[in-house]
Formats: structure tokens, sequence, C-alpha cells
């Protein structure tokens, strides 16, 4: 019974004890492990979402200095060049495209390449007025790094302050990745009712790194 897939409109509640179950409402189809009481002589089985399991990450645009992404209800921004102000308008808009899809909230991850340089101030103002008007629809925000040193640094104090301009209501971390994928497992679930696992978003981030080639 390890692993088996069943829908839970078949399984009837008095043959189970439950020790576990994280699964949203509207989410029918769950994995079942059951464990036998020697004892007792009953299962007790643990139950969790299968929504997204099968999803890889969605490449929304692929351009020279950025990459837009959406996996579950996450939504990536890769800056792998310049911070441009026609990158941050297409963020924004491609967020809030995504967010509508996912009325009960998102999780923002932005990833900074190693090489990135200092935003302009034109596009960390339509950056600032992004996250800022996001406090409508992201639950929780990362930003990682890629880079040590002055340059990675320098950028991490710009992001700092966009936070202080932007005065989101939500919680937004400038960390490492591990990090970020624990806020994003802990806060989201919460947040909007479906299961983020960390261990899967951490794997699938060897897919994304692939489907922008950083």
């Amino acid at each position: 019974m390890v692993g088996r897939r069943v829908d839970m409109r078949s399984v009837r509640p008095d043959l189970f004890r439950t020790v576990g179950l994280i699964a949203a409402s509207d989410t029918p189809f769950v994995a079942v492990r059951a464990d036998w009481d020697g004892c007792a002589g009953s299962p007790t089985v643990q139950l969790r979402s299968l929504a997204f399991q099968s999803e890889s990450w969605a490449i929304v645009a692929k351009r020279e200095d950025y990459v837009l992404a959406s996996w579950q209800q996450v939504f990536a921004v890769i800056w792998r060049r310049e911070t441009t102000l026609v990158g941050a308008t297409h963020l924004r808009s491609a967020c809030k495209d995504f967010a509508r899809r996912h009325p009960r909230g998102i999780g923002l991850l932005t990833i900074v390449a190693e090489n990135a340089p200092l935003p302009p101030s034109a596009a960390r103002n339509e950056v600032a007025a992004f996250l800022a008007e996001g406090s409508a629809f992201i639950k929780c925000s990362a930003v990682v790094f890629e880079g040590s040193g002055f340059r990675a640094a320098a950028v991490r104090s710009v992001v700092t302050g966009l936070t202080l301009l932007a005065k989101q209501a939500y919680p937004h971390k400038v960390c490492d990745m591990q990090d970020a994928i624990e806020m994003f497992a802990r806060v989201l679930p919460r947040a909007t009712g479906h299961v983020l696992d960390a261990s899967t978003l951490r794997l699938s981030l060897d897919e994304l790194r692939m489907k922008a080639e950083i």
C-alpha cells in the first residue's frame, strides 16, 4: 500500500486511524502510507496532497537580462545581467497575471546572478512599486544572491533599501536559497491551503537553472 495513489472519495474513514493529513479541501487525490499496528491490527495512514507534484517550471519569458518562470504557487525572476526598467515592468505585469490564477496568494522568488550589476534608479523605483502593490497577492518573498564579495554586498544593500521603500505587508527576506525554500514551505501552505514540499522545490531548482541556462 506504500505509495499507492487513491481517490479520497473512495476511502472509508472508519477503516483508518489518520495520523497526518496535509491536503487542500479541493484536492481529491492524496498519497497514502500505511503502517500496521501489530497489537491492534489496524493501519495508520498518512495523507498528503498531490495537487502540484507533477508540475515542472514553466518559463514565462527568457531574455538576455532576465528570466521569468512559475512553479506551483511560486513566481520567480532571475536577474541574469542588467535589472532594466523593461524587465521590471515585465516582472510586474507577468506576476500579476500569475497571481490572478492563484487567488489564495503566491510566493515570489528573486534570484540575482553573480555578475549582475546594481540596478538603475528607474528600475529600482519600478521594483519598489511592484513589491508594494504585491501586498494584495504575495504571501512571502525571498531574494537570493548567487555571488559574494563587494559586488554582492552592494546589490544586497540596494535590495534592502527597496524593501524599506516598498513597505510590503508580507514576509520579505534577503537570504540564501535554503532559507528561502524553508520560508516558502512554511508560509505558503498556511496562507494558500496548498501544500508546498520543501524537498520537491529544492530539487526543482536544478530544472529551473537548466531551462534558464544559468
